[in-house]
């Protein structure tokens, strides 16, 4: 075995969700634990198929995403081979709890996951219903409906990204891009050489004082540079420049996601341009100044 392992209650299922965390979460210190099962306890439910077979119990973690500070709790969700835990996660999201997985290796350091991915969808999609959205974070809620996206899950209600001076969710996302013509992601210039995608971490004063327009959205978070500083101060110079999508750098996983939808909702590729656009529709004498974007057509201009 590797990493934090111990072999587990032979009924998964049976024992209650918050004597299911005491014994995956023994390792906390005693608050950190608390804390764990007031957030998560309700939220423990089976991974399982449209036949009701069962691949493990999990709940997404949700307390702490979207953080700077966030430092999830070792061994929180791990794969179980006939009993025999490894902090092998076997699915791409932070969650907490157990998912069944076989091996070939006699030491069971390596496994992989056994379940279907319509077993996974589906209890994605049942953990959005269960989150108990007012006492989380936006930043909280706003990550993991990322996830549950990421999983194939139907978000429902949790807020996708910001629009129109208010965050939304994705099916209101997907209504909205189809209804524009054109997509701008407001980008910012930091310290003259780098321009970053700007995200609902970094909203101001402005963005509540007046709404976007209509076709301006803000994902979830910012991204790091996406142009080298060559390529940065040759725009500048410029002022707008036609580009392939493919030639930006982008970590996010939420930007690069958001891209594709569009794409999706237009059914076609997306003519792409960084340029000065007013992203604010204010009517007053002053109005906030034009902002870098990436400005995305549905056809050419």
């Amino acid at each position: 075995m590797s990493g934090d392992s111990f072999i587990h209650s032979h009924d998964i299922y049976g024992v209650s969700p918050e004597e299911f965390l005491e014994e995956l979460l023994c390792h906390l210190p005693a608050k950190q634990l608390e804390d764990m099962k007031r957030c998560h306890a309700h939220m423990l439910i089976p991974i399982e198929d449209v036949d009701g077979r069962r691949y493990g119990r999990a709940a997404l973690l949700v307390a702490g995403l979207g953080k700077s500070t966030y430092d999830p709790p070792a061994t929180n969700g791990m794969m179980s081979v006939g009993g025999f835990t490894n902090n092998i996660p076997g699915i791409d999201a932070d969650y907490i709890g157990f998912i069944d997985g076989r091996t070939d290796d006699a030491s069971r350091k390596a496994a992989s996951p056994v379940f279907p991915n319509s077993a996974v969808s589906s209890w994605a999609s049942k953990q959005a219903t269960l989150i108990d959205q007012p006492k989380f974070f936006k930043s909280e809620l706003l990550h993991v409906c990322d996830r549950i996206i990421a999983l194939g899950g139907d978000p429902g209600s949790l807020p996708y990204c910001f629009h129109s001076g208010t965050l939304i969710t994705y099916n209101r996302a997907c209504e909205a891009i189809s209804e524009n013509n054109v997509v701008r992601l407001p980008l910012f210039l930091e310290y003259n050489v780098h321009l970053k995608f700007f995200g609902y971490d970094l909203i101001g004063q402005n963005y509540f004082e007046f709404a976007t327009k209509p076709d301006v959205f803000i994902p979830r978070t910012s991204s790091d540079r996406i142009f080298d500083e060559d390529e940065t101060r040759s725009l500048i110079r410029s002022g707008s420049k036609a580009i392939d999508i493919s030639d930006l750098t982008i970590r996010s996983g939420a930007i690069t996601s958001f891209i594709q939808l569009v794409e999706t909702q237009w059914g076609k590729r997306p003519s792409a341009v960084i340029e000065f656009a007013q992203i604010f529709d204010a009517q007053t004498y002053s109005p906030p100044a034009e902002r870098w974007t990436l400005s995305l057509y549905r056809d050419r201009p």
